[in-house]
């Protein structure tokens, strides 16, 4: 019964030391792997930056792997991690993302693995998470200039050499720079022209790479 039971020859007794009731383990639930980026579900890329969804999860105790291949962490919470999926992912196949949480199995899921997966960082309305020239936040408020130079931050795109485009207000952006963020392992940063004929107001964003485009719905704000 899990009890213990101690001979106490100095005081002629027996003494019963009874353990104190266990609480139930956590209800662990089904995964869900998004792109961190946009929060939606789809094929991981190499290098990308994923949220995991689920329960059970004990943030002091919270592994990942990709098959054998171990994820870096930036996160563990209770109910979300954040991870990067390892370089060595193979486009065109399946992979097994798995938790293991205080030593025991939290769930598992096969995600298709593409050669890029591209997603902008932006906010819930749809705004992204886009400098200005002068670094300051892009907002309707604090809008780009037309001709100016904006930053914007992605994930998914890989780890090969596919060339990426941006697309500002429907017209195609001139791209200084699309590479690592420095800094930060799975980011990636674009630094691009805003073309000079596009209307005012929020306008639609999309990055391109690989013949793959990122999600809809995402805005950046000119004047």
């Amino acid at each position: 019964s899990g009890n213990l039971l101690l001979a106490d020859a100095g005081s002629n007794r027996i003494r019963r030391l009874t353990p104190a009731p266990q609480p139930p383990p956590p209800e662990i639930g089904p995964l869900q792997v998004v792109n961190a980026a946009s929060n939606l579900a789809g094929a991981l890329a190499p290098g990308k930056l994923v949220t995991i969804y689920g329960s059970g999860f004990d943030p002091s105790s919270t592994q990942v792997a990709f098959d054998a291949s171990p994820a870096q962490l930036f996160y563990a919470g209770a109910t979300q991690i954040n991870a990067l999926a390892p370089s060595t992912l193979t486009p065109g196949t399946v992979t097994n993302v798995s938790v293991v949480s205080g030593g025991a199995p939290a769930g598992s899921l096969a995600v298709p693995v593409a050669a890029t997966s591209p997603a902008l960082f932006a906010a819930p309305d749809g705004q992204a998470a886009a400098l200005n020239q002068d670094s300051s936040a892009n907002t309707l408020s604090n809008p780009a200039k037309r001709g100016s130079i904006v930053v914007l931050y992605a994930t998914g795109e890989g780890q090969g050499s596919s060339a990426a485009t941006l697309w500002i207000g429907g017209a195609e952006a001139d791209i200084l720079f699309a590479g690592p963020a420095p800094g930060f392992v799975g980011l990636m940063q674009i630094n691009a022209r805003v073309p000079a004929d596009i209307p005012t107001g929020s306008q639609p964003v999309k990055l391109i790479v690989g013949g793959t485009a990122s999600q809809s719905g995402v805005t950046v704000a000119v004047q």
